[in-house]
């Protein structure tokens, strides 16, 4: 397994102790215990770094605010890809109301008086704006209204399946972006460059035949 990384165990440890020292006590215990390897879990540790990274870049929502999403999704039936297809999808339609391909979003951004732009005159975050549409949902109880709303922001697919999440409003999302933390959930963005790092450092080097 760790010569999948091209490095021993050790030579990771020298790489970065900073990050997998808080990893190996619990770990060392439960494989002791028959429960798992330590390799398996730094393995999964990076692997999953680096899926975060690449899905942060892909939505243009910070890690941590993704991962909290992640979780809330989760909870409410969906599943953290379709999530980021929603961010994806919602930044798209908000790109294109910025520059008039969409008045269909732009009036139900006015109806609802959600900001298309921050203050600084940049489009804002789909994660930023999540937190708007959640509120617009917990407001508007008639399922015609939500679905109008969604359908805008999201397409029809995506939409009626973003309906669980997002009917506890603003509170609502806060509150799993909460749990997600409690429960040692989200990667900051620090611990994710540092397990990238890591990935960087054990890949094997290539040779010219």
């Amino acid at each position: 397994e760790l010569n999948a990384f091209g490095r021993s165990l050790g030579d990771l440890q020298k790489a970065s102790s900073e990050l997998i020292a808080p990893l190996a006590a619990p770990f060392t215990l439960l494989a002791g215990a028959g429960a798992f390897s330590i390799t398996k879990a730094i393995s999964s540790y990076t692997e999953l770094a680096d899926t975060l990274d690449k899905a942060s870049i892909r939505t243009g929502v910070t890690a941590e605010a993704l991962q909290a999403l992640h979780f809330g999704a989760v909870q409410s039936g969906m599943s953290a890809d379709e999530m980021d297809k929603a961010l994806i999808k919602l930044s798209a339609e908000m790109g294109k109301a910025a520059s008039g391909q969409n008045q269909n979003l732009v009036a139900m951004f006015k109806h609802l008086g959600i900001n298309l732009h921050d203050a600084n005159g940049h489009v804002r975050s789909a994660a930023d704006v999540m937190n708007n549409l959640a509120q617009a949902i917990k407001n508007n109880e008639s399922p015609a209204a939500r679905m109008q709303i969604l359908n805008a922001a999201f397409g029809e697919e995506l939409g009626a399946r973003l309906i669980p999440l997002l009917q506890g409003g603003a509170e609502g999302l806060a509150e799993y972006k909460k749990q997600a933390e409690e429960l040692g959930l989200v990667m900051s963005s620090e611990e994710i460059q540092k397990a990238l790092s890591l990935i960087h450092i054990s890949e094997p080097t290539r040779r010219t035949p």
